[in-house]
């Protein structure tokens, strides 16, 4: 093999070794991910089916024969299914009703409405109506009619399926009867996509004439989808829309991304003939209809909401975000009460003692010593939303004789009003709450303000504690206990977000002991595109604050970061596709390290930015940054710190869990429950623990069947092994080969102990004089011990000796005669 095959063997061996060296380290972190740093598949699955089983307790799914299908929490809302009767038409509605259980079988529900579970405990001082009665409902409609979208009966412009899809006749019909009934109607269009699925938005304001003038006291919101070429209408319709009601909007509302579509069953449909319920089809709608081709873009926008639902968490961030830091994810309970004053345009004025509410939201526990990190909203109630606390019969005599001092309301209209209210008229109720909105925010003051906070550490829900002092108290317990606030900054001016205002919204409240706590991160880190976990109680369980329920645990869900900005004051603001529901405010936003960025703040409708219209972050959530706590913190004095035992000893047994060393495991949680007793969480990890025999070798159990994403991963290790090997026997094999071939020529070499032509070394150069002629590179030879000179050579200089070029069949040369005869060549004739 000649000089130049050599160099392409040794270069390709050289890549070969580089190329099976990345493949090493490559292969290393492949598999390191895919085991998770460690973490035992076995350990992983009991984990997440601690939390599996926390859900399904209350989970409760509505399958219908018409193509949807609905998951909701039954421990906060009742089901009730319509199947239609043949009878049922239009004029005549006729249907047989599935309530909770009954809904678990699948029927053909042409309607399904969700509503909140009412109190099984009444006040005392409940009247027939009050501000916290009208609740919202959630409904999904669609059609039983098999050509429901039949253009054959429109006018000619609706014909053309480029101008109008069968998702724009859907909100054209719904926009005709809503003129058609009427024409003043006030309401508002906008795209949106849902999980990818694409909807139209419709929102409708409600509201009364009273004494000649519209008032505004509720609206409609409805989400119109075509789905396997079916209608369908999914909406929250709100009679009464306040600060103290949006919450619960906001929890219906999020219902709207649980829906799920599947193929219906064409046998529950029926011909056009046989009329339907109010939901007509199309075609007759539209064709019903005498509405102007230009009522299509009269009240379009642009406006578009993007959403993005997880079901299911991300199987490498159950232990070290979720299990990790939901021990330390409490709920937080807010009661103000206070002596409220309210003075109208005309200086009516009334004054209403011992007014009492408040709310519910979420924390983290962010230092061992107690300290408590939460929202401002959460921990502050503001002046307007006193008015909720009217309840006895005082307070509303006192209140309808101010509203009708104050000029807002008639005495006639008022009477008649309060009538129908007292009998269930909801919008009667509605419209009498809503004159209180019209005293203006500057002329509503307070005085003998005094708050309770309470701190939920573990499952067992906060509720009200009727101590009988009139005052609003929460009742503490073992693991409700009592908090202090040590510093909060909101505006109370607005709801939602406004980045108009210059304040964090954020609070941090004291209680006394030691806990587990979290660990803080840097919100700087973030990129777009970041996993983001947010963990957060829900702010509504059965019976609200009079609940009965025995159990109460966060919710988890998993997004990713969208974008950031900032508010008038510099705080960032990070956006993501996680949904914020209504409780989860206060609640901590984790990394992928499992470490907190961020407080969850804005959901729902309250992630509306009052500067664009029906902005709705629906679907979505904002957190703030993580570094506004830190500065408050730092403002109060006060040191943060997650290095206690208890959080030691909880991250040790997660660890060793993780690891299948669950004797371990259990002693370390057994220790933490006789230093934190009562904890749902820790308890739980006991039993599992203490059920499952430590782990030698990973195993699965025979009837266990690997996931879809376990299979992938060991695709992937697969292919990272045989191309490690493939690499490495291509390397081993050219190097064999580069060695062989090097050795071969060595031994050539050896045998011909003077170099042969063009396979000399460079000879060095000797000094030479200015006036001699260098010899060609090609005709310098090593020094050779004498030759005799031959005609025609360059003359030698007396610094080089005379290097005759052998002939290419020349023999070789014969030894030096004598040192004496190399160091002194003859001279040059």
């Amino acid at each position: 093999m000649n000089q130049k095959s050599m160099k392409k063997l040794k270069i390709a061996a050289i890549v070969l070794g580089a190329v099976f060296l990345i493949s090493v380290i490559v292969g290393l972190i492949v598999v390191n991910n895919n085991r998770s740093s460690g973490v035992s598949k076995t350990a992983k699955k009991k984990i997440q089916k601690i939390f599996a089983e926390e859900d399904a307790k209350n989970s409760q799914k509505v399958v219908s024969k018409y193509g949807y299908s609905i998951r909701y929490d039954k421990s906060i809302f009742t089901g009730e299914g319509h199947v239609l009767n043949k009878d049922s038409n239009e004029k005549q509605y006729s249907a047989t009703t599935y309530a909770d259980d009954e809904l678990k079988e699948s029927r053909a529900y042409a309607i399904l409405k969700l509503n909140f579970k009412k109190s099984s405990e009444k006040s005392k001082d409940d009247e027939k109506f009050s501000f916290t009665k009208i609740m919202p409902e959630f409904s999904i409609v669609t059609s039983r009619k098999s050509n429901y979208f039949d253009r054959s009966t429109m006018p000619e412009e609706y014909k053309d399926t480029k101008k109008y899809s069968d998702l724009d006749l859907m909100l054209q019909g719904d926009i005709n009867k809503l003129k058609k009934n009427d024409p003043n109607a006030k309401y508002h269009t906008s795209d949106v996509e849902i999980s990818g699925l694409k909807f139209k938005k419709l929102v409708v304001d409600y509201g009364s004439t009273i004494d000649g003038s519209w008032r505004k006291t509720g609206e409609k919101i409805s989400y119109l989808t075509v789905q396997n070429n079916r209608p369908y209408w999914i909406s929250v319709f709100a009679l009464s829309k306040n600060s103290y009601m949006q919450p619960y909007i906001d929890q219906m509302e999020s219902l709207v991304s649980r829906v799920t579509f599947q193929k219906p069953d064409n046998s529950y449909f029926i011909a056009t003939s046989q009329d339907n319920f109010s939901t007509s089809t199309a075609s007759a709608t539209i064709a019903k209809s005498e509405t102007k081709s230009d009522t299509k873009a009269e009240n379009f926008s642009e406006d578009k909401d993007t959403t993005n639902t997880l079901d299911e968490l991300d199987e490498d961030s159950v232990i070290k975000v979720v299990a990790r830091n939901q021990i330390a994810t409490v709920r937080v309970g807010t009661f103000r009460c206070a002596d409220m004053i309210y003075t109208a345009q005309n200086g009516a004025s009334m004054q209403l003692n011992g007014l009492c509410t408040g709310g519910i939201g979420s924390g983290s526990i962010v230092s061992d010593d107690g300290y408590i990190a939460t929202n401002g909203h959460v921990t502050e109630v503001s002046n307007q939303s006193m008015i909720r606390g009217v309840r006895t019969e005082d307070h509303w005599n006192r209140y309808l004789r101010f509203v009708m001092d104050a000029g807002y309301v008639t005495r006639d209209t008022l009477r008649d009003l309060v009538n129908k209210a007292r009998n269930g008229d909801q919008g009667a109720q509605a419209a009498i709450m809503g004159f209180i909105d019209q005293v203006p925010d500057s002329s509503i003051r307070s005085q003998n303000d005094r708050y309770d906070y309470v701190i939920q550490t573990s499952s067992e829900p906060i509720a009200r504690d009727d101590d009988g002092s009139g005052d609003m108290k929460w009742k503490k317990t073992k693991t409700n206990i009592p908090a202090k606030k040590i510093d909060a900054e909101v505006d109370l001016r607005g709801r939602g977000l406004d980045l108009k205002s210059d304040k964090s919204d954020v609070a941090i409240l004291k209680v006394e002991g030691r806990f587990p706590a979290v660990d803080l991160g840097d919100s700087s880190k973030i990129s777009k595109g970041d996993r983001i976990t947010a963990i957060g109680y829900p702010a509504i369980v059965d019976g609200g604050t009079n609940t009965k329920k025995s159990k109460t645990v966060p919710t988890v869900t998993q997004g990713d970061v969208s974008g950031s900005t900032s508010d008038a004051g510099g705080h960032k603001l990070f956006s993501m596709s996680t949904q914020i529901a209504a409780g989860n405010s206060g609640g901590p936003a984790f990394d992928n390290n499992g470490k907190q960025v961020g407080l969850n703040t804005y959901g729902g409708s309250a992630c509306a930015n009052s500067g664009k219209s029906n902005n709705s972050c629906f679907g979505r959530g904002i957190f703030r940054d993580i570094a506004d706590l830190k500065t408050m913190a730092k403002k109060n004095n006060v040191t943060l710190s997650a290095s206690g035992e208890l959080t030691k000893l909880w991250k040790d047994g997660l660890n060793d869990f993780s690891q299948g060393k669950y004797s371990q495991a259990k002693a370390k949680f057994e220790q933490l429950d006789s230093k934190y007793p009562g904890n749902y969480l820790v308890a739980k990890m006991i039993e599992v623990a203490s059920n499952t025999p430590d782990e030698t070798t990973e195993s699965e159990s025979p009837g266990d069947k690997p996931s879809v994403s376990e299979s992938k991963d060991d695709t992937i290790v697969v292919i990272v092994v045989v191309a490690i090997l493939s690499t490495g026997v291509l390397f081993v094999t050219v190097s064999i080969i580069a060695i062989a071939v090097s050795l071969r020529n060595r031994r050539k070499m050896n045998a011909y102990p003077y170099p042969v032509t063009g396979q000399f070394p460079q000879q060095p150069q000797y000094p030479q004089q200015p006036h001699q002629q260098p010899i060609p590179p090609q005709q310098q030879y090593p020094q050779q011990n004498y030759y005799q000179h031959q005609p025609g050579q360059y003359p030698p200089t007396y610094a080089q000796l005379p290097i005759e070029q052998p002939p290419a069949n020349y023999p070789p040369a014969a030894p030096a005669q004598s040192d004496n005869e190399s160091k002194n060549p003859p001279a040059q004739s």
